[in-house]
């Protein structure tokens, strides 16, 4: 089995540690992460939605992105390390 397989197997419904993000229409699954800042002062980035680049290889700029009944809109789009399976979404909260 190939690595990009693999990836869609963990990528999925029922993955726990993954989270359901909708694309116009389109369920997509992924990791998500948020702002955080902690007692020490210690904050994370932004928000940010790594997927597959089979599913979210066509998000442009500017799309919409609803995750958790929130809207997003993609403010950029980056691979995700050196893996080019894998493109990370950094999210802007539109609420």
């Amino acid at each position: 089995m190939s690595f990009a397989a693999d990836l869609e197997r963990i990528f999925k419904e029922g993955n726990p540690h993954m989270t359901l993000a909708t694309i116009g229409v389109a369920p997509v699954y992924g990791e998500f992460n948020q702002p955080f800042s902690d007692e020490s002062g210690t904050s994370g980035l932004g928000s940010e939605f790594t997927g597959t680049t089979a599913k979210l290889g066509a998000v442009v700029y500017n799309t919409a992105i609803t995750i958790l009944g929130v809207s997003y809109r993609v403010k950029s789009i980056r691979p995700h390390g050196g893996d080019s399976n894998l493109i990370t979404l950094v999210l802007e909260d539109q609420s």
